[in-house]
């Protein structure tokens, strides 16, 4: 399965429209977060770290799927309402 991912210009959302493409711990950030809630850059390095986050090491070089890493925030934080 190919998960595909986008930006759409208007509102900076992430999208499942175009082939993945690995990309720098900051455009990941830019890509996955709106521009008002992004994280620092320290606080998304503290979570690759840790392991909540996957990403790929080629030589000494970092990259990250923006797709996978909001699926893999997702799956970790999302509350879910409570049901009676």
């Amino acid at each position: 399965i190919v998960r595909q991912a986008c930006i759409s210009p208007p509102t900076g959302a992430l999208h499942m429209t175009e082939p993945n493409k690995l990309t720098t711990a900051a455009r990941c950030i830019e890509l996955a977060f709106d521009e008002d809630s992004r994280p620092a850059l320290r606080s998304f390095r503290e979570w690759q770290a840790r392991g909540w986050i996957p990403y790929r090491k080629i030589g000494k070089r970092t990259y990250f799927d923006p797709a996978e890493v909001r699926a893999s925030l997702d799956r970790r934080f999302t509350v879910q309402a409570k049901t009676n």
